[in-house]
């Protein structure tokens, strides 16, 4: 099993970024943070949350009509041809601005495999929520993509010795893994090339 490289807020909050550039078409870029305690179950490894952003104020809406200035929300909502979302709630939809977040669970720390895998099925969940499409665990498009790319699910389990145990293989993200290493290594030659 792969060790834990030693993530903290600011490297996972990187690696959501360098992620969200390379894989979802640079959509805007969204909180991740580790859970804090009692904050998640624990067989729950991540979270990807939507809450109302109570201090978001409508009339900042009005930026959009000025000359020059473009939402990067409007400008990737009428690239796709201004999809619509099928949710609960009005704020939900993403020129609303809800609060967005993803939480890990702190012990995916122990697992770098596992750690991406998380991060990944997490930022797909806020991808497909960004772009109109249903993000729920339950849905039939959501669940291909995951296959698709090589993500867990949250179906990659079976029933044995009376418990569920996790079958998901984490060598499918070795990809994306090195993907990262890749990236943090070329900034960091990079930056002696600059000193």
């Amino acid at each position: 099993m792969n060790k834990g490289i030693g993530v903290n807020d600011a490297i996972l909050q990187n690696m959501a970024r360098f992620y969200l550039k390379t894989l979802f078409y640079g959509i805007p870029e969204v909180e991740v943070v580790y859970a804090k305690k009692n904050e998640l179950d624990d067989a729950v490894l991540g979270e990807f949350g939507l809450d109302k952003n109570e201090s978001y104020c409508e009339e900042d809406d009005e930026l959009l009509n000025y000359p020059g200035y473009q939402s990067r929300y409007k400008s990737l909502w009428d690239g796709l041809g201004g999809c619509y979302l099928n949710t609960e709630f009005s704020w939900m939809d993403p020129e609303n601005h809800p609060e967005v977040k993803i939480r890990i669970n702190p012990r995916c720390r122990e697992n770098t495999h596992g750690l991406v895998a998380t991060l990944l099925h997490e930022l797909l969940h806020y991808f497909f929520w960004y772009t109109g499409r249903e993000y729920h665990d339950e849905s039939r498009e959501f669940l291909d993509e995951c296959k698709k790319m090589g993500l867990p699910t949250n179906y990659d389990r079976e029933w044995k010795d009376g418990g569920w145990v996790n079958t998901y293989d984490q060598s499918k993200v070795e990809p994306y893994v090195r993907m990262y290493a890749d990236y943090v290594a070329d900034k960091f030659i990079e930056s002696l090339k600059t000193a």
